[in-house]
């Protein structure tokens, strides 16, 4: 998959006028630090971590099943805990989304400095800009810095507070179910099955949306890749009749 999101978006950026690399933005260097980066931080959404999604599905899936056969009103009232457990982590991957778009972009252009640093070097040394050059790369990497900064207090706030809402719920769990347990509306077996199978779910659930910070810099990432693969340029000259009007 990255390799094709990688092909599409370099043979897209090919098909642009010279006008639309004449922008800083979009200068050699970054454009081919966005190919390295962008692309593959779509790999966070393939792979192993969609195999996960899916496994976590079918345990929450087989996990309902063997609740609500146990006791479905201890069940019921136990799933009151997983909004608990996901809110927090799902508020932490809505602040990394705002976040992670300026901070790769910086990051991209910071790339392209070094990239045509790199390729002109000689034109570097001869006007005697390296501390300048150097300066400008350090001024793009701040902004990347102070997000991946951000990224890990709120990632590990979002994941404390995730997993002290677990305890919480679990003691709720074990109040709730001696309360059902003295009225005779469970049995002792069912009791421990439905509490057992509602704490693991919880903790495969908290699990996997802790993933949801990587997934939020992936989402933002394959916009902008998304974006690019799907931009018309008005002279296309890998197009058969070239020129579209500017209809693109």
């Amino acid at each position: 998959v990255v390799r094709d999101v990688r092909t599409k978006s370099f043979e897209a950026m090919v098909r642009q006028p010279i006008s639309w690399h004449d922008a800083p933005e979009r200068a050699a260097g970054a454009l081919a630090s966005r190919l390295a980066q962008d692309t593959q931080a779509v790999r966070a959404l393939v792979g192993q971590r969609i195999a996960l999604s899916v496994a976590m599905v079918v345990i929450v899936v087989g996990g309902l099943g063997i609740s609500f056969d146990a006791s479905w009103r201890l069940t019921l009232v136990t799933l009151g805990i997983i909004p608990l457990i996901v809110a927090p982590i799902a508020v932490t991957g809505s602040y990394v989304a705002r976040v992670a778009e300026a901070a790769q972009e910086s990051l991209v252009r910071a790339g392209g400095i070094a990239t045509e640093a790199v390729l002109h070097m000689r034109t570097v040394r001869a006007y005697g800009i390296e501390a300048a050059v150097s300066r400008k790369f350090d001024d793009f990497l701040e902004l990347p810095e102070r997000q991946a900064i951000r990224k890990g207090l709120a990632g590990g706030l979002g994941a404390g507070v995730a997993a002290a809402t677990i305890l919480l719920g679990a003691a709720f769990q074990y109040y709730v179910g001696g309360i059902f347990f003295r009225k005779g509306w469970v049995s002792f077996s069912d009791l421990m099955t439905v509490l057992l199978v509602i704490i693991f779910m919880a903790f495969g659930i908290g699990a996997v949306a802790g993933d949801s910070i990587d997934k939020a810099e992936a989402m933002t990432a394959a916009k902008k890749a998304w974006d690019i693969v799907h931009l018309k340029s008005p002279i296309d000259a890998l197009a058969p009749s070239g020129y579209d009007g500017g209809k693109g």
